[in-house]
């Protein structure tokens, strides 16, 4: 909840909270992803429909020097034709880039 872009994070858990609006019916991932795309924690997320709705959950990392990630939310849409080289078929994408310390 707060989160800005180049935020810093200590203490080995991200802590999420807020409201989301999701497209559809598929599962919302929401991840921390290290500068060469792996993942360094993840969760999914299964709403309710398509109504806003809140959530909470937590991403635990272990960095042993600050380290730069990238806080992803995404959500697919299986109805797209045409998948984008880039987008693939996701729906939605957000992220900000945060820095993780120990």
């Amino acid at each position: 909840e707060g989160l800005q872009d180049e935020d810093e994070i200590s203490g080995g858990v991200v802590n999420l909270k807020g409201l989301f609006w999701p497209f559809n019916d598929q599962l919302v991932f929401v991840e921390l992803l290290l500068s060469n795309g792996k993942p360094l924690s993840s969760r999914q997320l299964d709403f309710n429909g398509t109504e806003p709705e809140a959530f909470e959950t937590t991403l635990p990392y272990n960095v042993t020097e600050p380290t730069w990630a990238r806080l992803t939310f995404r959500q697919e849409n299986p109805l797209l034709a045409v998948i984008d080289p880039d987008l693939l078929r996701y729906i939605y994408i957000y992220t900000i880039n945060i820095l993780l310390k120990p």
